[in-house]
Parts: C-alpha cells; sequence; structure tokens
C-alpha cells in the first residue's frame, strides 16, 4: 500500500477501486447516468459528493472551489455566510437598514424631504415607511415643527434615538456573528 501513498496533504484518485486500499477523508463520486455499474450504489452512499459526469471545465471547477471549504480547510473557501439584520416587531420585519438611515438622516438633516432626498428614497415613500413604523409602535418617531419664519423642521423622539442605539449595537454584533460564521 505504501506504494500508491505519499507524504502529500491532498491526494486525488481517479479510481473508486482505491476505497478498497484507504480510507479518504473526502470522496467524490462521478456518476452517469448511461452507465450504471455494479456495487455504485455503494460507492453513492459512502461519497461526501456525487456530481454527474462527465464534468464540464465550469462545474470541475465549482467542485475544487467548494471541496477545500467542504474539508474544513482553513484559509480556502468559496463559501460566505451572508444574513440581512432587521428589528421585528410581533414576528413581523419593523426595522432594518432602509428605515434606520431614513431616522438618522432625519437626525442629520432635521428634515423629512431632505432625509429622503439623502436616502434616495421618494419623498411620499420615505413619510409613509416612517408613519408605518409609527402605527405599528404605537407610538411617534419623528416630531416635526410647521414652517414659519425659522422654517420649521423635523426632529427624532427619544424612542426613535433608543431605537438607533440598539440597532447600531445589534448591528455591530451581527456583523462580528456573521464574521465569526465565515469557513
Amino acid at each position: 500500500m505504501d506504494e500508491i501513498s505519499s507524504d502529500a496533504d491532498i491526494q486525488i484518485w481517479e479510481s473508486n477501486s482505491i476505497l478498497k486500499l484507504k480510507k479518504p477523508d473526502y470522496h467524490i463520486h462521478l456518476t452517469s447516468d448511461s452507465s450504471h455499474k455494479p456495487g455504485t450504489d455503494e460507492l453513492y452512499l459512502k461519497a461526501d459528493l456525487t456530481a454527474f459526469s462527465p464534468l464540464t471545465p465550469a462545474e470541475a471547477e465549482k467542485i475544487s472551489a467548494i471541496v477545500p471549504a467542504l474539508m474544513n480547510i482553513k484559509g480556502i473557501s468559496s463559501f460566505s455566510i451572508k444574513g440581512k439584520h432587521w428589528i421585528e416587531l410581533e414576528g413581523e420585519s419593523l426595522f432594518g437598514h432602509g428605515r434606520i438611515d431614513l431616522l438618522k438622516a432625519v437626525r442629520s438633516t432635521g428634515s423629512i424631504l431632505q432625509a429622503a432626498r439623502e436616502t434616495g428614497v421618494p419623498y411620499k415613500r420615505a413619510w409613509l415607511l416612517l408613519r408605518d413604523a409609527e402605527d405599528r409602535l404605537g407610538a411617534e418617531l419623528i416630531t416635526s415643527d410647521r414652517g414659519g419664519s425659522k422654517g420649521g423642521g423635523s426632529n427624532l423622539t427619544k424612542l426613535a434615538e433608543r431605537i438607533i442605539e440598539i440597532w447600531d449595537r445589534t448591528e455591530l454584533d451581527f456583523r462580528n456573528l456573521l464574521n465569526q460564521l465565515e469557513v
């Protein structure tokens, strides 16, 4: 058996017969609908990954990219972990990046109109998003002063400021979690 072995960290064998002699760390089984050989069902059950042959170059490239991640080889991965952060109320999303960005823009500009422009959201949509959040919360997020000599303006309530504070803290925690989950 030593004649077919070496000190290499990774060895690739083309033949399924090697399974009679070696126990690989990872077994890729190539199968074809057109040629079902006796004993291939057992190989299929032992395989970590089964692919249909013949493989196109693109398919072979994909497999070669994901296998190191599946084998948990550090520093080599084509996988990434993604997710979306939001705050729910009664099982439904209430605050995501869009509404939080609007609230932050209202805080910095003092205006829903300017916040809408800054975030690239049409004014009516921005107003409706904020109004919907207030309706669902049963509390104000923004107080507005009408025009006049000072020009009016909008300010965030303490509730809105607290929601932004919770968002910023949990967003940081969420990003850290995603970084820890990277394969």
